[in-house]
């Protein structure tokens, strides 16, 4: 039997030999294991002359004599737990299939074991994995990164499969695995559907890309996506961890001699709030400048700061409010009064809270968080005048010398009021019509909120900021009690659960060679601030971590390819400021391979 039109309408990547001992062990197992049955593995290795895709222009030279190659498609269900797709020898016994996409007879002597390696796709950021599925060899993803550098993974270790071709090696077996995509809505459309059977309503943001691009930015452990977010002088991306799959955001801040203070107060801030892993508040998962070091350096008159943190797929200003439960609202309220409470008591004040900077992490359970800190200030008074928008603004700002941390108190209590009709009133809010408005607007409101809420926001947005409550008594309020508690979960826990999520190494979060992370500063030039605290009270703790993953990672000695992205980052100070992490990575030739075995004929 050979791939229906209708299966073949629906491959999304293929998997071609690249060694001589890879390829003449698919042809034999051609050879001698005819498909003679509907729905057989053998269906998905066709002549490679059949794909439409094929061209000696984009096919390696070794791949382009394979006479076969492997098929993925959504038309054929994998046989993993999770229907990921399995590689590995075909099943002797047909009615025992567990392989997917065979490589080799069921005799063959190739490798150890039955299965290689398992394809699947991530269930919250949709990427293609892949997870090596034998206890018995090491898969080594070569030119990871595209610069020459092999990640080894050993068994049930997984990665990411991000560049449009990715070569593969298990001993003497070489493949390429490379994304053959035709349409993006028909993907989109299929790769949906064939989740949805195994999860249910599952779908994924537009904002992760569906396959590898040249302008996805790598750094050490992430991959940068499409754009979410802008500011001045700012841009938040989607991503996801390399190792996991993870979804996170990536918030990259051009770094000059003007704002070099703003930028390092803000990173401090982060640092202080991810060593604390408070409730309520956005936790740092890493940070990095354009050559690796925590802060700005010295390397350049602009440089990119990179801070990743969480990917939330929701703000206030944008969660489905209309469809949410009073009890679930009210859990997301709290949780956002949790992360106030907990980043006043460590002494800072966030001045900019409105609903573009409260996070919604998840609705089923609640999880949400206060974050971007780029107006936070370490304190309990403040005398600037221009603090985040003016609807959102607590009246003494404007007509105060100096205001204390109820200003936020104010803003959160006016951002809650905004998720039931959205920003109804104007600003100035020291402008007495105006505040009239707002508080009539709260008492139009009422109805449609939960019982006692109401009441809750009219004592927070007093006029006289020394009569509202702080958010630890408004916390004890009994309009919390109505609170469903199974349907809410801390977000300090998006960092405690996570424990595969590479992430957590917030020192080294170093940029790959030829990534897009720009040039770097004078480190004169650094706010006296200090790195006041880490995740870990342990300064080694983070090092033997990352130093754990880095002896898995070699360098090849064939000469790099040229630099990934639209930026040319291959500078000689950028190769000087790298020097200190690749100490870490052990130099060699590629990986040896194992002699090759031959088939049991």
């Amino acid at each position: 039997m050979a791939l229906s039109s209708a299966e073949m309408s629906l491959s999304f990547a293929t998997l071609t030999p690249e060694s001589k001992v890879a390829q003449t062990h698919l042809a034999s197992l051609v050879a001698k294991h005819r498909s003679d049955a509907v729905g057989s593995p053998m269906d998905l290795v066709i002549p490679t002359r059949h794909l439409s895709n094929a061209s000696p222009s984009d096919a390696h030279d070794i791949a382009s004599r394979s006479r076969y190659t492997i098929v993925f498609t959504f038309g054929r269900e994998g046989h993993g737990r999770d229907s990921e797709w399995v590689v590995g020898k075909l099943a002797s016994n047909k009615h025992e299939q567990c392989i997917d996409l065979p490589v080799c007879s069921p005799r063959s002597r190739c490798f150890k074991g039955r299965e290689l390696f398992d394809v699947f796709f991530h269930r919250k950021s949709g990427v293609l994995m892949i997870r090596n599925a034998n206890a018995n060899h090491s898969l080594w993803y070569l030119n990871a990164d595209n610069q020459g550098n092999h990640i080894e993974l050993q068994y049930h270790e997984e990665h990411v499969l991000h560049l449009s071709t990715n070569l593969l090696r298990i001993g003497s077996l070489h493949y390429a695995l490379q994304y053959s995509i035709e349409s993006a809505s028909a993907f989109l459309a299929s790769r949906k559907a064939y989740m949805q059977v195994q999860l249910g309503n599952w779908d994924i943001p537009r904002c992760f890309a569906i396959q590898p691009r040249l302008d996805h930015i790598r750094l050490r452990h992430v991959i940068l996506h499409n754009v979410i977010a802008k500011g001045n002088t700012c841009v938040v991306r989607a991503g996801v961890d390399r190792r996991t799959g993870n979804p996170i955001a990536c918030k990259t801040m051009q770094c000059s001699q003007a704002n070099i203070e703003a930028v390092v107060n803000e990173i401090s801030i982060a640092s202080i709030i991810a060593a604390h892993a408070s409730s309520g508040l956005v936790p740092l998962l890493s940070k990095s400048c354009g050559h690796g070091s925590p802060l700005p350096c010295s390397q350049a008159e602009y440089e990119d700061m990179h801070l990743v943190m969480p990917y939330a797929p929701f703000t206030f200003d944008t969660a489905p409010w209309q469809e949410i439960s009073a009890s679930l609202k009210l859990a997301l309220f709290r949780h956002t009064l949790e992360g106030l409470k907990n980043l006043h008591a460590a002494g800072i004040m966030h001045r900019d809270i409105n609903p573009s900077n409260l996070l919604v992490f998840s609705l089923q359970p609640a999880a949400a968080a206060i974050g971007d800190f780029g107006m936070a200030k370490v304190g309990s008074q403040s005398a600037e005048k221009f603090l985040g928008s003016l609807s959102y603004q607590a009246p003494e700002v404007a007509t105060h010398e100096t205001n204390t941390n109820a200003i936020d108190i104010f803003s959160l209590a006016l951002s809650i009021m905004a998720t039931f009709e959205g920003c109804m009133w104007s600003g100035p809010l020291s402008d007495h019509e105006n505040y009239s408005a707002m508080l009539d607007h709260l008492a139009r409101l009422e109805t449609q909120m939960p019982d006692g809420l109401a009441t809750v926001l009219r004592a927070m947005l007093s006029p006289d900021s020394s009569q509202r409550p702080s958010a630890d008594d408004v916390l004890t309020d009994a309009v919390w009690e109505q609170i469903e508690e199974p349907g809410s979960v801390r977000i300090s826990s998006l960092q405690s659960s996570e424990e595969s999520f590479s992430m957590q190494r917030p020192d080294n979060d170093l940029p790959l060679p030829g990534s897009n992370v720009g040039d770097g500063l004078d480190r004169s030039l650094q706010s006296p601030i200090p790195e006041l605290l880490t995740r870990s009270s342990s300064p080694s703790s983070n090092t033997s971590s990352a130093d754990d993953s880095n002896q898995r990672m070699k360098r090849s000695d064939a000469p790099p390819p040229s630099s990934i992205g639209s930026d040319n980052a291959s500078s000689t100070a950028e190769t000087q400021g790298r020097d200190h992490s690749r100490e870490r990575m052990s130099r060699s030739e590629a990986p040896s391979p194992s002699s090759a075995a031959n088939d049991d004929n």
